[in-house]
């Protein structure tokens, strides 16, 4: 929160603070760096926002992550693989 200037090194020096902590600070709150964001259970979870400040551009938050591969075999039709081919690599293990 200021600039230490000790044996001639001039550096920003902030505290280091855990994740409960910088959701408990009054910095990040006030920068809109505290987000709620929806679950499907109709509750909200606590995330970091977008560090990007848009006028005419505001982030919307519409869910929380999601677990990995969640929607593979609908991006890959998306993209315009066939069923037929986004099956052999789902029995080849390419999912994982």
């Amino acid at each position: 929160m200021g600039r230490a200037l000790q044996h001639g090194l001039d550096a920003c020096v902030e505290p280091v603070l855990n994740a409960k902590e910088m959701l408990e600070h009054p910095l990040p709150r006030a920068r809109g760096m505290i987000v709620e964001v929806p679950k499907p259970d109709g509750t909200t979870q606590k995330q970091i926002g977008s560090p990007f400040k848009f006028s005419l551009c505001k982030p919307v938050y519409r869910h929380v992550g999601m677990e990995a591969g969640r929607d593979t075999q609908d991006v890959l039709a998306r993209i315009g693989y066939s069923e037929d081919e986004i099956e052999y690599m789902k029995t080849a293990g390419v999912f994982g």
